[in-house]
């Protein structure tokens, strides 16, 4: 069978709509919990640094090499 005549036929999930419903409530409420969390400091810090390089490349048109100001990475 070509690609293009199995394209009209839908396949049957493999489980059935009450588990599926079951198992994407539980991976939202996961999620949820997730981002609820606040971030490191650490990731706060190295994204400030981030943001301040793109900033600066923008302004004077140059790109550095790893993006982070000198120290940045320990």
């Amino acid at each position: 069978m070509s690609k293009s005549e199995g394209e009209g036929k839908r396949r049957q999930p493999a489980l059935p709509a009450d588990a599926q419903h079951v198992i994407g409530e539980k991976l939202k409420a996961m999620y949820d919990e997730v981002v609820r969390q606040p971030v490191p400091d650490r990731f706060a810090q190295l994204l400030a640094e981030l943001d301040g390089a793109a900033a600066g490349n923008t302004a004077s048109g140059k790109s550095s090499e790893n993006g982070l100001s000198e120290g940045g990475a320990q």
